[in-house]
């Protein structure tokens, strides 16, 4: 029997070719509901398996994205701008690259707000 057969085909071609359209005595199907069953058994059985290690899955995956989200969402804004205010984690450059720790409006280097991330390299 193939994994995607539920129905074991053998068994129930073998009765109708020996009775037909006969009716036909709960005893004679024994051997018939029970390998229905049986085939039944195994593919709710290859169903649940399945399931669970999906489920297994999602939970490995849930708790990346978890993981994830609790990082900081850093993004290069580019050359500094005087006057312009900067968003938490904003990266900028001004005399080397700054880090804003907290939302700011003040000169990179000024300030408590910004981390120098990487010195300016001056040429020698």
């Amino acid at each position: 029997m193939s994994d995607s057969t539920i129905v074991p085909v053998s068994e129930v071609k073998a009765l109708l070719l020996k009775h037909g359209h006969k009716p036909v005595s709960l005893a004679m199907l024994d051997g018939t509901i029970d390998a229905l069953h049986e085939g039944l058994r195994d593919a709710f059985q290859r169903h649940l398996d399945a399931r669970l290690k999906l489920a297994a899955r999602v939970q490995v995956l849930e708790a990346e994205l978890a993981d994830l989200k609790q990082r900081p969402d850093i993004h290069d804004a580019g050359v500094y701008r005087e006057g312009s205010g900067y968003p938490k984690n904003a990266l900028v450059t001004h005399r080397g690259y700054w880090l804003c720790v907290t939302p700011t409006t003040t000169v990179p280097g000024s300030s408590r707000d910004w981390r120098l991330v990487a010195k300016e390299h001056k040429a020698r």
